[in-house]
């Protein structure tokens, strides 16, 4: 099962969206937010549905791959991408195997 993972930033604020089964959850954070972690939140929270969600495979596809390089960084990786590691092994635990992805490499793969 795909999950999409959106984030926006403008003089109002941050926003994210998070689709699923053609449902979308939106979330609002202060504007002081940066894309950056507004994008690691995007995922936690995807993860988070996942660990709640037994039943399937899950790939989270992300329009930015800036975000997935960090949460691979298994050497100098930042506090957020910690967190999603961390997330990451849990769901791993629970052999919900959860995959990220850009979306770039998801369309192209798919062609």
């Amino acid at each position: 099962m795909e999950i999409h993972t959106d984030v926006s930033k403008n003089d109002e604020g941050v926003g994210i969206s998070i689709i699923k089964n053609n449902l979308q959850s939106l979330f609002k954070l202060p504007s002081t937010c940066s894309t950056y972690t507004a994008e690691a939140v995007a995922i936690l929270l995807a993860i988070k549905f996942i660990n709640k969600n037994h039943n399937q495979k899950y790939i989270i596809l992300r329009d930015s791959l800036s975000s997935l390089i960090s949460v691979k960084n298994k050497f100098n990786p930042s506090d957020m991408a910690i967190q999603i590691q961390n997330r990451l092994e849990e769901a791993k635990k629970e052999q919900h195997y959860p995959s990220l992805m850009d979306t770039w490499t998801h369309r192209n793969r798919h062609q």
